[in-house]
């Protein structure tokens, strides 16, 4: 059986405001990810490979560990309702 993959949780301001953004823009509302840290709930934009995140110069590790052994929630939207 192979191993869980070992996984960095990130959270970046400008990813966050870029994608909030842009899925309001298509009538969604943006809903980060959350990952379980030491007992409490913190969001997360990016599931990455590597604490470092060429993407976004913000981008702070928030939780790390194999996937299998973290208790998270994957990002998700909503459509917007009027």
């Amino acid at each position: 059986m192979a191993a869980s993959p070992y996984k960095y949780f990130l959270f970046s301001q400008r990813q966050y405001l870029l994608r909030k953004e842009v899925e309001l823009k298509l009538g969604k509302e943006y809903i980060p990810g959350k990952v379980l840290k030491n007992g409490k709930w913190k969001d997360y934009t990016e599931i990455s490979d590597t604490p470092s995140n060429n993407k976004y110069a913000d981008a702070k590790v928030i939780a790390e560990g194999y996937l299998d052994k973290v208790q998270y929630k994957a990002a998700s939207f909503q459509w917007r309702t009027r």
